[in-house]
């Protein structure tokens, strides 16, 4: 054994002299590339949620305004029958709706512009049956009540380390376009 780590040059001595800084340079090599990881995975995470909060809160933000937030109280009397909300009434409900269905929103980040809603009744007409004759069809009519909501919303994040602003830049900005349409009341009446 004494001749084979003299023909090699090894000996257990050397060895670990050789191997003792060995564990200190891996960590200095991987540390930094461990680094990078977790601040993507941290800077990723971050932007995805906020992604999503804005998309649920924009699909939610459209049903928590309504009618009686507008004070538009119509009887259905009127075809037509047309009022027009726009400015800050509208875009604060909006911002609100918002801010209220999504937990992670920051409300100083958000955005609503060009904000009108538009009420507006629609008259259809149908047949339906007698009720004191067979095979006789009655008039009838409904008259809905219809909101059109549209507005831009943004929405706009800073990504939380420097690995997410080297990729995305220093800010990012959602931006979408809302055009909905809800009945907001109906009232059927028959001959």
């Amino acid at each position: 054994m004494y001749i084979f780590e003299k023909v090699i040059g090894l000996n257990s001595k050397n060895v670990y002299s050789k191997e003792s800084g060995q564990a200190i340079l891996e960590f200095a090599l991987i540390f930094p590339v461990f680094l990078l990881i977790l601040f993507g995975i941290i800077d990723f995470g971050w932007i995805g949620y906020q992604r999503m909060s804005f998309e649920y809160g924009y699909i939610q933000s459209s049903w928590y305004i309504s009618a009686g937030d507008l004070n538009d109280y119509d009887l259905l009397e009127d075809v037509p029958s047309e009022n027009l909300y726009t400015g800050a009434i509208v875009a604060d409900l909006l911002r609100e709706g918002l801010e209220n269905s999504s937990l992670g929103i920051m409300p100083k980040k958000l955005g609503v512009k060009n904000a009108r809603a538009t009420l507006y009744n629609k008259k259809e007409e149908f047949k339906v049956p007698g009720r004191n004759e067979l095979g006789v069809l009655n008039e009838g009519y409904g008259i809905t009540r219809y909101m059109d909501v549209n507005a831009l919303i943004d929405y706009e994040i800073q990504p939380l380390t420097f690995v997410g602003r080297t990729f995305f830049g220093d800010n990012i900005t959602f931006k979408k376009e809302l055009n909905r349409t809800r009945i907001v009341s109906r009232q059927i009446r028959t001959e």
